[in-house]
């Protein structure tokens, strides 16, 4: 079970994982990035994406917290990073989102 999850993990994380990672940065940036986090929270579309990704990094290793952020600041540090996709229409969400994650919490 736990191989099953890391191999979904993995394909998450590399925005192979389904039409949330073909979105454009400015379309998941139009639906979710201007909401106070929050309002994130508590949209399942995109707390889900957000809250998955930074799951799959945790669990694939690409990631080494010393303690799990909450909710609230994983919302936080992909919404600056919403904010900048927004200036840059066509950037793909989930490898930004994958690099904003990692270089708040990547292993060091």
């Amino acid at each position: 079970m736990k191989l099953a999850l890391a191999c979904c993990a993995i394909a998450a994380s590399l925005g192979l994982a389904g039409p949330a990672a073909a979105y454009t940065g400015m379309e998941y940036a139009q639906q979710c990035g201007n909401a106070p986090p929050g309002v994130i929270l508590n949209n399942p579309f995109c707390s889900g994406f957000l809250l998955g990704f930074y799951d799959a990094l945790e669990v694939s290793g690409q990631m080494c917290p010393r303690k799990r952020p909450t909710d609230q600041q994983i919302a936080a540090v992909i919404q600056n990073r919403l904010r900048f996709l927004a200036g840059h229409p066509g950037n793909p969400t989930g490898y930004a989102i994958r690099n904003a994650l990692i270089r708040a919490w990547g292993c060091r």
